[in-house]
């Protein structure tokens, strides 16, 4: 009765916690730590907001010195024949992470990347020099996401006055829920390059009416990896079904923003600078960004549905930067191929910024619902699971205390009944007695043996004694002949 006790409280536990185990692989809000202190822990990055013609923009940057950045290129100006407006005046804002200094960085010169696609968001990347060096600093990049990432944070900062340099305390999402299926079907893009990528639901909150009345995507994503903050991306573009017109997401029905990751583009933006110094983190042989100066982007090949419109950009409002893009002008996978060759080879930036109506298609619609019905099944499934893990493991682990408790209790109970025992006792008492009478036995003979050693080993050191009336050949000692035969 005991032993199967025991053996349906093992299984219990272990059950449990395997369910525990298999549920949490695929719910990455299970964490069993104390949440950070997000809120300084920000203060320790260097965070920067573009601004432009003197408005300060929605553009958060990827910092990585005081020399270097990345932004997004849909936050730029552009010509009529699709080039870099030149005439707008940019600068750069950073915040007073890491030294306690506020600064003004003037731009020196952007390259946007030569194959950046504004219908498809395809290299939405522009390597932004500044001129003026100002104090010498950098943001170390956060590389090797499978290996060393953990809870991650989605941040968005705002400057509140350009000319004090007064900024808000940042808006941000503790470690929220990234990467589901819905990720998957509103972008090709995210698609074809998850890795490149993280994907997240949540939005910040309006930073108020002057600005935008509408909740705002986060500007910037940073991870913890032994309990430190590091940058590891910022905005690209949002995939939303529903109306994407001026007012942003206001009106959106669903909504995906997608934010570009810095490791796989550090080399590639590093080579605009010349002798830039950058750095990222964990510097292990086995965790190095990829060494390619010319990166791109997988094409994301098939159109995504007509329903979805890609948008990003500036959102602040009146500053004429904000894209909305119907994410399928075209009708198939070769004709979107081709508009992205010929844009790339439409300018020396290559940069194209088409607009449109977001479109209807029968049918898309379905399959996005299904895809929400989907993932929240899914989510459910998970919490019953991680809740049904935690009672088998509760239960079982109670069980094997209880019987651990029954067993010594038994043992202590069998313990006490048996020198209690009348016969038991008097065995015990003889073999104890036996025991000492032998103990002593040993003793004795032990010190005889000594007392005979040391008595040999006396007579052994006297000097010999002679009688005098035996000649000299014939001398014995006492004790010991000498006489030879």
């Amino acid at each position: 009765m005991l032993l199967s006790h025991i053996i349906l409280s093992l299984f219990l536990a272990i059950g449990g916690i395997l369910l525990l185990y298999s549920s949490s692989a695929d719910a990455s809000s299970l964490r069993l730590r104390s949440t950070p202190d997000v809120k300084n822990d920000l203060k320790a990055v260097k965070k920067g907001v573009l601004v432009k013609n003197g408005k300060v923009t929605f553009c958060e940057l990827g910092l990585f010195t005081n020399v270097l950045a990345i932004v997004s290129a849909d936050c730029l100006d552009y010509t009529n024949n699709q080039k870099l407006d030149t005439s707008s005046d940019y600068a750069v804002y950073v915040d007073d992470g890491i030294d306690g200094k506020f600064d003004k960085l003037s731009v020196g010169n952007i390259t946007v990347h030569p194959k950046f696609n504004s219908t498809t968001k395809a290299n939405n990347i522009a390597v932004v020099q500044f001129e003026g060096m100002g104090i010498n600093w950098y943001n170390a990049i956060g590389i090797t996401r499978e290996t060393y990432w953990g809870d991650m944070v989605y941040s968005r900062s705002n400057i509140t006055d350009l000319d004090s340099m007064t900024w808000e305390d940042p808006v941000y999402s503790y470690n929220p829920q990234s990467g589901d299926s819905i990720c998957d079907s509103m972008s090709g893009l995210y698609n074809a390059n998850s890795y490149d990528f993280t994907c997240i639901e949540d939005t910040a909150v309006s930073p108020g009416s002057e600005l935008t009345p509408c909740n705002t995507p986060y500007g910037t994503a940073y991870t913890y990896i032994n309990s430190t903050l590091y940058l590891v991306g910022f905005y690209s573009y949002s995939s939303v079904t529903g109306d994407a017109g001026d007012d942003g997401l206001c009106n959106v029905k669903t909504v995906r923003n997608y934010y570009t990751m810095l490791s796989d583009w550090i080399v590639s933006a590093t080579i605009q600078q010349q002798n830039a110094t950058f750095y990222w983190y964990p510097m292990t042989v086995d965790s190095l960004p990829v060494y390619a100066p010319n990166y791109t982007l997988k094409d994301p090949g098939t159109p995504d549905p007509k329903t979805i419109s890609l948008i990003g950009g500036d959102f602040y409002k009146d500053q004429g930067t904000f894209t909305s893009t119907s994410a399928a002008l075209t009708a198939s996978a070769s004709d979107s191929n081709s508009s992205d060759n010929d844009s790339s080879q439409s300018g020396e930036d290559g940069s194209g910024l088409e607009t449109g109506e977001s479109s209807s298609a029968d049918g898309s619609s379905d399959s996005i619902s299904d895809a929400n019905d989907t993932n929240s099944s899914r989510s459910s499934s998970q919490k019953r699971a991680i809740i049904i893990g935690v009672i088998f493991a509760f239960v079982g682990g109670v069980l094997i205390a209880v019987g651990l408790f029954y067993l010594f209790r038994q043992w202590n109970k069998t313990r006490k009944l048996s020198i209690e025992d009348p016969v038991v006792r008097a065995t015990m008492e003889h073999m104890e007695e036996s025991e000492t009478n032998s103990r002593n036995d040993f003793n004795q003979i032990q010190n005889q043996a000594a007392f005979d050693v040391l008595l040999y080993t006396q007579q052994a050191e006297q000097p010999p004694v002679y009688d005098d009336d035996v000649p000299m050949r014939n001398h014995s000692v006492k004790g010991k002949s000498t006489d030879k035969k």
